[in-house]
């Protein structure tokens, strides 16, 4: 059994269900986190091969065009489109995270709901299909500079949550993040080889959010040379 707290030779019920659920959770987030890792050279290139697109086919309509909302709705889009496609990249590994997951309950905490929001939330971000931007871009042009076309009002709509979480790590508190909510919420049940495990996970995980960051870096680079925008602050 495992041990909770000082001065407690086993641990009770709640807290033996507790602790496991934290081993199941660690070993699934730890497993999903290297999936991403080594999905990470795929990412890159798929972004790349976007950014491409992004800059060569719509570039010189997007320079001659006004910066209005719409502009700045098909920009924000397009900034964001890097974490979808990365998402979406790993796609099956979500699946198998939510499946193990889903079923884990820890009594008298509210890392349940968290976890479950968590996971809804990661899952749906992967099955987000990015729309094509240039073309979205060419069609705003040809309809007079108007309203952001409705694939793109949608793609923002779907991506609303992880907006947020597109901030670069450096410019937040890791415990005011979902994520690093629950891993403090976690270190309560955490026992000894759990924690490594842990410690571990979030050490794989701080490189993908690093990559993704430095993917969204490049692309707020890239779009303001092409487009002739400002580099994003916020992304």
């Amino acid at each position: 059994m495992l041990l909770f707290g000082a001065g407690c030779a086993t641990s009770t019920p709640t807290q033996s269900g507790s602790a496991n659920a934290t081993r199941t959770y660690v070993e699934a987030r730890n497993e999903l986190e290297r999936s991403a890792r080594e999905a990470l050279p795929a990412a890159r290139a798929t972004v790349r091969a976007f950014l491409a697109a992004a800059t060569h086919e719509c570039g010189t309509v997007m320079r001659r065009s006004p910066h209005n909302r719409a502009f700045g709705e098909i920009a924000l889009a397009t900034r964001l489109e890097p974490v979808v496609l990365v998402q979406r990249g790993i796609r099956t590994a979500v699946v198998r995270f939510r499946a193990t997951v889903s079923r884990l309950s820890w009594r008298d905490s509210p890392l349940t709901s968290e976890v479950d929001a968590l996971v809804s939330q990661e899952a749906a971000v992967s099955q987000i299909i990015p729309p094509d931007m240039c073309q979205a871009a060419i069609a705003w042009v040809h309809a007079g500079y108007k309203s952001a076309p409705r694939v793109v009002v949608a793609f923002l709509d779907d991506s609303r949550a992880m907006i947020a979480e597109s901030v670069p790590p450096e410019q937040k508190s890791s415990v005011q993040s979902p994520i690093g909510a629950i891993w403090h919420l976690l270190a309560q049940h955490e026992s000894p080889s759990a924690e490594l495990l842990a410690r571990e996970t979030q050490g794989v995980e701080d490189v993908v959010m690093s990559e993704v960051s430095a993917l969204l870096a490049l692309t707020g680079r890239r779009l303001a040379h092409a487009w002739a925008i400002p580099t994003p602050s916020g992304l």
